[in-house]
């Protein structure tokens, strides 16, 4: 009896089927053992010691570059202004007393900024400590903590008194938001 061709191809594909089914079952066989092996040699293990927790390094502002951004010949677009956020964060005095202080010194860099500028409307301090987003700095100083705002502080009284900012403000009539660009 002559099988037909349709069987003879039915037969070669049965075959390959199988060879490969043999194949990948074995390979998984093999691979269950070792890891069966590992997972035993491995259960007594007790696990290394963590590597303690690293500091981050301490901010370094570069004051020449943040200046280079006010140089009337480059800036195109003025700062967009602050937005304040609607949103309540929990009282914390110690945070709440940090803020405070690092606005009063804020105060002192801004109203000579002002001074020196000749600005024609200044903002007074009441208005300044009253109407600022206090919630910027406390969400900051909270999660950057106290060196970040000492490292903020100086960095505002180097660019608020620097001869050629003060220029600037003045070639620019007051309108050149750099209270804004440098807290941002």
């Amino acid at each position: 009896m002559k099988k037909s061709v349709l069987s003879k191809f039915e037969e070669v594909y049965l075959t390959i089927f199988k060879f490969v089914i043999i194949v990948v079952l074995s390979i998984a066989l093999i691979v269950s053992g070792v890891m069966l092996v590992k997972g035993l040699s491995d259960m007594n293990v007790k696990p290394g010691i963590p590597s303690p927790a690293r500091k981050a390094p301490k901010p370094n502002v570069n004051i020449d570059k943040f200046l280079n951004e006010f140089d009337p010949k480059e800036q195109t677009a003025p700062a967009p202004p602050i937005q304040e956020n609607k949103t309540q964060i929990p009282k914390d005095t110690s945070l709440d007393i940090m803020v405070d202080k690092y606005l009063a010194n804020l105060w002192l860099y801004v109203d000579g900024y002002q001074k020196q500028c000749s600005l024609a409307n200044p903002v007074n301090k009441d208005d300044f400590i009253n109407t600022f987003p206090k919630y910027i700095f406390k969400n900051l100083f909270s999660a950057y903590g106290e060196e970040f705002a000492e490292s903020q502080d100086k960095f505002e009284k180097a660019v608020l008194g620097n001869k050629r900012i003060i220029q600037i403000c003045i070639d620019k009539k007051g309108q050149a938001h750099v209270l804004a660009t440098s807290l941002g």
